[in-house]
């Protein structure tokens, strides 16, 4: 999770944030913040939603799974994977 670490740092200090006002604006623990950021703990789902919605990004943006920042406008269901 180096990536979710490393990206969450980056979020943070480009809207000039400390880790106590962003652990406030998600409703969550100081401690875990400096956690993430520190690549000592994994956030749970709760955590990379409320981390999500506060940055204006997605889920798979922050755990590295897509390189684009901007919030997935995708919202369908699985899509059908052709044989």
């Amino acid at each position: 999770m180096l990536i979710f670490s490393n990206r969450l740092l980056t979020l943070r200090k480009n809207h000039k944030l400390t880790q106590k006002q962003l652990a406030d604006a998600i409703d969550a623990n100081v401690r875990s913040i400096q956690f993430y950021e520190a690549n000592q703990r994994t956030p749970d789902i709760d955590a990379l939603i409320k981390l999500a919605k506060f940055f204006n990004t997605s889920i798979d943006y922050l755990v590295g799974l897509s390189d684009d920042p901007a919030p997935s406008r995708h919202r369908g269901g699985v899509s059908e994977i052709e044989e």
